[in-house]
């Protein structure tokens, strides 16, 4: 032949030139499949590929005396296009080749597909020959068996008298003693349509069909591509009927004959592009010879979704990577890729708002701590400030109170032979007092009231106080003290100041419930660490908490918001004074504590004190003896604005035996100093005077006159006045309102060291 030629890996210098033989007429499914199958491999490896096809047509014209003719169509096309490469598709086409291969061109390499009931002797003595069986090992068919029916026994096998269907029956049967053990095979291959549909009808539940070859039945009927037999197969069956070759096309099986559940499939596609693996492998120049025949094609596990629910299978038992064939089109199938872009966009739209919402979230807790910081600010702020004001008050006052108490004191003792003034002076001295106890009120609320700070128990503080409680609130009230434990709890504080707080607030109480009521004192310990709320007003650390509770009418937010203001009330005039809960106030923060208010109007009250426990004792002590104080002498500098002040202490010094040296301000007060600092033994001065103040002549003295001691006097006490006019630690401070006694006892000891 003309276009006969040693095969090369390419004669062409762009791409290989390759002659496929199809058995059949274009349109043919299956033919046509496996064709598309082998071009889709060659023209991936060869760019702008055009191979020689030609079209036996065999099963329409059968007639050998059309093959000189067709073989001289195909030596025709040759000689423009020699080729090297042969390929054949189905049995006609490998059987022309075969008996023309000298015509044709021996030494051309031939791959071969779609080759039905393949044996090692058809190929016998051939060179140069290869390529894939078109057989099944039915290996695929049983995995889905065994998966779907567990439940069954026997298996009907369907095949046709015709050779195909002789030939497939033989194949299945040298495979079938692999699944003996676990199934009973009957072959059934002599009928006709009818006798098919009333036998598969019969079969029991423990059965299961396989279906080799019915595209004939024995009285010729052809069923191939007819959808009667299709339809009346699948709705005859009684029991899932499997399969081991696939009709060609995706979409829809109803149209073939071989209606079934699905099996190990020989997908017409896939076959052929294992045919085209092979054909690209030779013209990439491996040696033929070198490539053994593939005897079983490849399978693809496929079933037809109709059949599956018809028999009540689920999907989950498949085996993986099972092809569902007709299944219903799913949203998510049909919109796949948009709907993973989709869900890919709102999965970082749903992390952006989850790590927006964190920061919100965050933003607004910190804004709120920010408005709970600033309303705690405000509020310490405005107690700081009323503070302020009511420490300024009782200085004030206490100055005033000084004149009384003092002026009272000298008529008192010159009054001893007149009865009437003498009780007249004392009236005066007991109104004093009462004046004097409202200004310590106020520097309670101020905490400018000095402690007297000792070690006790306040478990047994209540016990005792609750007899003595019980008896001021009446019968009415239902007291129920809750002590901690048995085990006593020690705390350092100013014992009556904490009892006058427990007063007050049970005093209040009692007012609240008019018609009678419950209240609770309950004690117990705290630990308070930084993640603690009450941790910006107080250390971490161990505290006592103090709770007093009752069932009363209960405080709206804006009376609370106002409860330790001095003077606020909400009883009626003339019947409080506003004062126990601003004192309360103030003996709890001078104490290092803090005290909160919780209510709910009709409901009830609740008081929750919490004090260290971790103070030390005051070293505070207490006023000496004033009684038989001795005559005095020597000279007393006294430094006091207030002029009537001023002129009470200069009656009682000299009235004591001493001589005094007045002074209105510190300027004076240093003059004469300067003047009478070899006469001066003691100087007392006021700490708060004008133009120089009572520490700068403190300084003065101790750096020009070191040996005159010094008394201060002042309304306010010493851990509250401002830094730069405190007395140095450990100086000598009488507080006012003082009696003269309290003074010249304050003088004797000063003179005395």
């Amino acid at each position: 032949m003309v276009f006969a030629q040693e095969a090369s890996p390419s004669t062409s210098e762009f791409s290989p030139n390759v002659l496929i033989i199809n058995s059949y007429s274009p349109g043919y499914p299956w033919s046509d499949e496996i064709l598309e199958g082998v071009l889709f491999k060659i023209q991936a490896n060869n760019f702008g590929a055009g191979p020689i096809i030609c079209y036996l047509d065999s099963r329409r014209f059968p007639d050998p005396l059309r093959e000189n003719w067709l073989l001289n169509d195909i030596e025709y096309k040759c000689q423009f296009m020699p080729p090297d490469l042969i390929i054949t598709i189905d049995n006609a086409a490998f059987d022309f080749v075969l008996r023309n291969r000298e015509r044709l061109g021996a030494e051309i390499p031939v791959v071969f597909g779609g080759l039905n009931r393949f044996l090692p002797e058809m190929i016998e003595g051939q060179k140069k020959i290869t390529g894939v069986a078109e057989q099944s090992d039915y290996s695929g068919t049983f995995k889905l068996i065994e998966h779907l029916c567990p439940k069954a026994k026997h298996i009907l096998v369907l095949s046709n008298q015709g050779e195909s269907g002789m030939e497939s029956r033989r194949n299945f049967e040298s495979f079938a003693p692999q699944y003996a053990d676990r199934y009973d095979f009957t072959y059934y291959d002599d009928w006709t349509n009818e006798q098919l549909f009333e036998r598969v009808a019969a079969l029991p539940n423990d059965w299961v069909g396989i279906i080799l070859d019915v595209t004939t039945d024995a009285q010729g009927t052809v069923n191939y591509n007819n959808p009667t037999f299709s339809e009346r197969l699948s709705a005859k069956t009684n029991v899932p009927i499997f399969l081991t070759s696939r009709p060609p096309g995706d979409v829809d099986w109803s149209i073939y004959s071989w209606d079934g559940i699905g099996g190990g499939m020989i997908v017409a596609r896939d076959h052929g592009e294992a045919v085209g693996e092979i054909a690209q492998r030779v013209l990439d120049g491996e040696h033929i010879d070198s490539i053994p025949v593939i005897p079983y094609s490849p399978q693809r596990l496929e079933v037809d979704y109709r059949q599956l629910k018809k028999f009540g299978m689920d999907e989950d038992l498949l085996p993986p990577n099972t092809h569902v064939i007709n299944a219903p089109n799913r949203f998510f199938q049909i919109h796949r890729t948009r709907l993973i872009i989709a869900g890919s966009i709102i999965l970082v739209l749903i992390v952006i708002i989850m790590v927006l919402s964190i920061s919100i979230l965050q933003r607004r807790r910190a804004e709120e701590a920010l408005l709970t910081a600033q309303e705690q600010l405000r509020s310490a702020q405005k107690m700081e400030a009323i503070g302020l004001l009511a420490g300024g008050i009782a200085h004030d006052f206490n100055n005033i109170l000084q004149i009384i108490v003092g002026h009272a004191s000298l008529m008192q003792e010159d009054a001893t032979h007149s009865p009437e003034l003498l009780e007249d002076t004392e009236i005066i001295q007991r109104a004093a007092e009462r004046a004097a106890d409202l200004t310590r009120q106020l520097l309670a609320f101020s905490r400018k009231q000095m402690l007297q700070a000792k070690r006790f128990d306040p478990n047994a503080m209540v016990e005792e106080m609750a007899i003595m409680l019980r008896r001021v609130l009446g019968s009415h009230i239902d007291l129920q003290v809750q002590p901690y434990s048995m085990e006593p709890i020690p705390i350092v504080a100013d014992k009556g100041q904490i009892e006058q707080v427990i007063l007050n607030l049970c005093l209040n109480a009692r007012d609240a419930m008019p018609n009678g009521g419950r209240i609770n004192i309950i004690l117990g310990t705290r630990t308070l660490t930084d993640d603690d709320p009450d941790a910006t007003e107080l250390k971490p650390g161990d505290y006592l908490e103090l709770i007093v509770r009752d069932n009363g009418i209960g405080m709206s937010d804006a009376v609370i918001e106002r409860l330790f203001e001095p003077f606020f009330t909400t009883k009626g005039l003339g019947q409080g004074t506003g004062m126990g809960l601003a004192v309360v106030y103030g003996i709890i923060k001078q104490h290092g504590g803090t005290i909160t208010a919780y209510s709910e109007e009709q409901k009830g009250s609740e008081f929750v004190i919490l004090l260290p426990l971790d103070q030390k004792e005051s070293k505070e002590k207490s006023v000496n003896d004033i009684s038989n104080i001795p005559k005095g002498s020597g000279t007393i500098l006294l430094a006091e604005d207030e002029p009537d002040v001023r002129r009470i202490g200069v009656q009682v010094l000299k009235r004591a035996g001493y001589d005094v040296l007045e002074a209105a301000d510190g300027v004076e007060a240093k003059a004469l100093i300067d003047q009478h600092h070899a006469e001066i033994g003691l100087a007392i001065l006021d700490v708060i005077m004008p133009r120089c103040n009572g520490r700068q002549v403190y300084e003065y003295l101790a750096s020009h006159h070191e040996d005159i001691p010094v008394l201060f006097s002042s309304g306010y006490t010493a851990d509250t006045l401002p830094m730069e006019i405190t007395p140095e630690a450990g100086s000598a401070l009488i507080n006012k309102p003082y009696s003269p006694q309290e003074l010249l006892s304050f003088v004797y000891q000063m003179l005395k060291k």
